[in-house]
């Protein structure tokens, strides 16, 4: 324990000593300290204990009807931080946000199913969507038989029309390698329906990429070369047919799809912190194009004549310097306390707390209120 040599309780203490104040002071600031680090977001525990805080905003999200519970979750999103601990050094509200996302649409992140992920972007974490996750939620609809997707390449025998009589053949090449990537398809059959498809032609994925904010990242998995089965277009193929299928029993794939677009575009998702369980928030969203806006919009209210520069001249009103009064604060436990001089100070007032000459009968009674 320092004090400074001008501090109000080193100087209380030098003229009245006594050790109950220490001990007094010492335990409220061993308190403050445990609940510093039982909250701190950049640890496995204080991540835990903040996560409990959104039982009621995830367990009102999850709804069960996904048979997922309020705790297989919790375990979820524990065990992602555990895998990757770079999650911890990322804002929290978005974390925390990117939680809540992947509740509302009933994924559970970084699983080995693959179904969606939250990764660090820099600072930021992020809500993405597998093509798994989106197979899996198009299989929520009752009317949903079988889907699949594939990736056809320039050896390959493909052809496929629209019209009255759509049709799809694929005959994959089997003599080696198949050369570069065409285009990609996917699949949906349906229980009293003619099967559905979706193909995207190799222009089309270009023009995706370029919508990317990962797109000239080398650890894109466009530029990485871990990509060999091409999951990445063939997850486009399935948002697109995603929007033919129809959604009357689950709304929560359109959902998926949108927010897995924005985030691709560079929005991020922020949510605010609650204190209790009982507290309910709901994630916000800000796309990329409203962060340039808000910067770019600063000063839109700003008027400026068509005058020279030589010709402005500023009129500075100068006013007084008012010096705020001091308010009298019993206990100030933050971190940038100072004292008359100047110097840091983190200390308490215990002159004015207990009064000079209480005895030590008095302040037993007054130390026993403090906890």
């Amino acid at each position: 324990m320092h004090f400074t040599p001008k501090s109000p309780f080193h100087v209380y203490l030098s003229k009245n000593p006594s050790p109950l104040y220490i001990d007094v002071y010492i335990q409220i600031k061993n308190k403050l300290t445990m609940e510093q680090k039982k909250n701190d977001v950049s640890t496995i525990s204080g991540f835990s204990n903040v996560l409990k805080n959104y039982e009621k905003s995830i367990a009102q999200l999850l709804h069960i009807k996904y048979g997922i519970s309020y705790e297989e979750f919790y375990v979820t999103c524990v065990n992602a931080v555990k895998k990757n601990p770079k999650l911890l050094n990322c804002d929290p509200k978005s974390l925390f946000g990117s939680i809540l996302l992947s509740a509302e649409v009933g994924l559970r992140p970084n699983t080995p199913e693959q179904h969606a992920f939250i990764l660090p972007y820099g600072k930021e974490a992020k809500f993405q969507v597998g093509y798994k996750g989106l197979i899996e939620m198009m299989y929520r609809n009752p009317r949903v038989k079988s889907i699949y997707a594939e990736a056809v390449f320039e050896k390959d025998e493909f052809d496929y029309g629209y019209g009255l009589t759509p049709y799809l053949n694929h005959k994959p090449f089997r003599g080696g390698d198949r050369g570069k990537l065409v285009c990609v398809y996917a699949v949906c059959k349906l229980q009293d329906a003619d099967p559905l498809f979706s193909v995207v032609e190799k222009s089309e994925l270009d023009k995706v990429k370029e919508f990317s904010q990962s797109r000239n990242s080398e650890f894109s998995p466009y530029n990485s070369g871990a990509d060999v089965h091409h999951f990445m277009e063939i997850k486009t193929a399935i948002k697109k047919l995603s929007k033919l299928i129809p959604k009357s029993s689950v709304i929560e794939i359109s959902k998926a799809i949108d927010y897995d677009s924005r985030f691709e575009g560079g929005a991020k998702v922020i949510v605010d912190i609650p204190q209790s369980p009982n507290d309910i928030v709901e994630p916000k969203i800000v796309d990329y194009e409203q962060q340039k806006k808000s910067i770019s919009n600063a000063f839109d209210d700003v008027e400026i004549e068509n005058v020279s520069r030589e010709t402005l001249e500023p009129v500075i009103e100068k006013k007084p310097i008012e010096t705020p009064k001091k308010e009298e604060v019993l206990f100030d436990f933050s971190d940038s306390n100072q004292d008359e001089d100047g110097n840091e100070n983190d200390d308490i007032d215990f002159k004015r707390m207990f009064g000079a000459d209480d005895d030590d009968d008095d302040d037993k009674e007054q130390s026993k209120l403090l906890f």
